[in-house]
């Protein structure tokens, strides 16, 4: 997370930054070149928006309940979601429940969602 105008110590290297917050989003390559600064302006990464993603959720366990933002997905459709954090809940009855922040910045993705179940197997 980046607030304001901050120095960020790295290696020197190429790197991809992307970066995503509340629909605008997208990726640039950078260079940092040993004793040089590299200054990147997230106005020129935030692209046209607002942007979405379509995320297909693969469940591992039938009646699975996905929450992204505290409101209920179906599944069993591909969904459009914002770029930015979100939080996602996974819930299933007789499985271990948990909560992530999940974050949106790529046009598609695949999330496979694995369930722990009470008794400390793993669903396949």
């Amino acid at each position: 997370m980046v607030n304001g105008d901050e120095i960020i110590e790295v290696p020197e290297g190429t790197y991809k930054i992307t970066v995503a917050n509340n629909g605008w989003g997208g990726s640039g390559e950078y260079t940092v070149v040993r004793n040089e600064t590299t200054q990147v302006s997230l106005e020129d990464l935030k692209g046209d928006g607002p942007s979405f993603c379509l995320i297909t959720f693969m469940v591992t366990v039938p009646d699975t309940h996905v929450y992204i933002n505290g409101q209920e997905v179906d599944v069993t459709e591909p969904q459009y979601v914002q770029y930015g954090s979100h939080s996602l809940k996974v819930q299933c009855q007789g499985y271990t429940s948990w909560n992530k922040t999940l974050v949106v910045n790529s046009e598609s993705a695949t999330i496979t969602l694995e369930l722990e179940s009470e008794t400390g197997t793993s669903s396949a």
